[in-house]
């Protein structure tokens, strides 16, 4: 799909309203923190932020904040390229398969660092910083190589199929971005097979709005006692109640 042809990108945008937020998302976070001159650290997770000191904040703000212009355009690109996944799951199954994809990929990576780090003692995976949407997107495209394994996807004008999309990718984006998470990438090919071979058919829209829920509430009470001044303190309170 041509991304300059404004009726090509009106359709796109129409028919994945799903991958089209999450790449605007990304693309306008990174922006916004360009110009705004945001340190990655403030946003970034770590092993040591989000387990230690519970900033459960930081699995959204780092995943969607990314390190520089070639992160956020591979991410982006490749994510759209890979929206036609949308309409074939479903825009609300697309949305919790993210979802799922996300979180669940951030749990692999933490609970990596911590068998390397109390294991193995390589100290520098407890404040190793993390940032970028490539869980999701790695995920998404073992979930695109299951539904069509002869399929192909047009990337950067290459044509490539889906059965070396996921490996290829992840050894692309090592050599070039080497300070990308090999370890989280790598979660989310291993977390997008696991969900296409249905393992974790448990997490129906159900379960999707519940954890949802109390994913907000753990990140916006995360976000107020770590930036206590950021929030307003009538949010997160529960009005009180008079007997009359």
């Amino acid at each position: 799909m041509p991304l300059f042809r404004e009726d090509a990108l009106i359709y796109g945008v129409m028919r994945y309203p799903c991958a089209a937020g999450a790449c605007a998302l990304c693309l306008g976070i990174f922006l916004y923190q360009l110009a705004k001159s945001v340190p990655v650290h403030s946003v970034a997770l770590s092993y040591e932020s989000v387990v230690e000191k519970f900033e459960f904040w930081r699995v959204v703000s780092g995943s969607l904040s990314h390190a520089g212009v070639l992160h956020v355009a591979f991410n982006v690109s490749s994510l759209w390229a890979l929206a036609a996944v949308e309409p074939i799951l479903g825009h609300l199954t697309y949305l919790r398969v993210s979802f799922f994809l996300l979180f669940s990929s951030i749990s692999l990576t933490m609970l990596c660092y911590h068998v390397m780090i109390f294991r193995y003692g390589w100290e520098h995976y407890r404040t190793g910083l993390a940032v970028g949407y490539s869980c999701v997107v790695f995920g998404i495209m073992t979930i695109a190589h299951q539904m069509h394994p002869a399929g192909a996807l047009m990337l950067f004008g290459l044509r490539i199929p889906f059965s070396l999309l996921p490996l290829g990718s992840l050894i692309l984006t090592t050599i070039l971005i080497p300070q990308a998470s090999f370890i989280g990438h790598t979660s989310g090919l291993i977390l997008g097979y696991m969900y296409s071979f249905g393992f974790f058919r448990w997490f129906d829209t159900g379960t999707f709005f519940l954890s949802l829920s109390w994913c907000t509430i753990a990140g916006l009470w995360t976000l107020k006692k770590s930036h206590p001044n950021l929030i307003p303190n009538r949010i997160l309170q529960q009005p009180t109640t008079t007997n009359v």
